[in-house]
């Protein structure tokens, strides 16, 4: 359960850094 939670973790923190790589552009 907490790996899950981990990987849904992470993944919402790379959408996080697309969008701010898309700002910088």
């Amino acid at each position: 359960e907490h790996e899950a939670e981990q990987e849904a973790a992470e993944e919402e923190a790379v959408e996080e850094v697309e969008v701010e790589d898309d700002d910088a552009k």
